[in-house]
């Protein structure tokens, strides 16, 4: 019920309207409400359990499919991630010692890095032509002179001068030549490389070299899949085992611990994408 006050006109008292509206009751309106949730609960049970079967295979298959464009992206993405963080840290750790700090703290830091690096690079070719002429000769080896009588100096340079004079005299052997030597004990071996080989007084004050009469040869063992570290060995001749592969895949050997093996032919035209591809069909 509701009452309504209408004002009068000229002469006219006001008065008041009483109007009476119907309201439908609550209980009406929640029935319905029930009803409509049961049937659309209904309805929903009839399709899932219709396609409860499909429903599973579609999740197994979006699962899978998640699974593999994660492990693609993370192995396509990781030789080119490791590169350029190696050549990012190499690119910096060399130009900070060639570049004022100050000028490393400014907004032109990268083009003070390379233009050091250009100069390093000109003063070692210009280094390398004047060393090869008369003149540059004669100053080498007045300076070699100078360098080798200071007492505490020379003892440092002439170490130092010895171990490029054995690179450069063995640059045919050094790191090219590929060997297997029973390492860490008997009868497991390890891949390993040639460097050099004992001359006879030193190989005749160890007891291999005079059991040994073919010599004795210094092989580097690498550890994987790390090889800027390993195990210097001094081992017979006898007892190496000459390798019929190269060095890039005693490399690859190494650093993937085995999983890449030598004599393998890679299919031409095949990319790392594609071999994915084949490994997750096959998977």
């Amino acid at each position: 019920m509701r009452a309504r006050k209408i004002q009068g006109g000229p002469g006219l008292d006001a008065y008041t309207v009483t109007r009476c509206r119907r309201r439908p009751p609550a209980l009406p309106r929640l029935y319905f409400l029930i009803r409509l949730l049961y049937v659309l609960h209904g309805l929903a049970m009839a399709v899932g359990c219709a396609l409860i079967g499909e429903g599973e295979n579609m999740w197994q298959r979006f699962t899978k499919s998640v699974r593999a464009n994660i492990l693609v992206g993370l192995i396509l993405i990781t030789p080119l991630a490791v590169t350029l963080w190696i050549v990012q840290f190499l690119f910096r750790y060399l130009t900070n010692y060639l570049v004022p700090r100050e000028w490393l703290q400014t907004e032109h830091s990268i083009f003070y890095r390379m233009l050091a690096l250009l100069l390093v690079f000109s003063a070692l070719y210009l280094i390398g032509l004047l060393a090869r002429n008369f003149i540059g000769r004669h100053l080498y080896r007045l300076g070699d002179g100078i360098l080798t009588r200071i007492p505490i100096v020379k003892t440092l340079y002439l170490a130092l001068r010895q171990v490029s004079e054995s690179v450069v005299n063995s640059r045919r052997t050094l790191f090219k030549q590929v060997v297997a030597v029973q390492f860490p004990r008997a009868g497991l071996y390890s891949i390993g490389f040639m460097t050099a080989e004992l001359n006879r007084g030193v190989a005749e004050q160890l007891p291999i070299g005079q059991d040994s009469s073919a010599g004795v040869l210094c092989v580097f063992v690498p550890t994987a899949p790390n090889p800027t570290t390993g195990f210097f060995l001094m081992v017979p001749r006898g007892d190496v085992i000459f390798l019929d592969i190269g060095l890039q895949d005693a490399m690859k050997m190494i650093f993937s611990a085995g999983a890449v093996l030598p004599g393998k032919t890679d299919e031409p035209g095949k990319t790392l994408l594609d071999r994915l591809d084949e490994w997750l069909r096959d998977d």
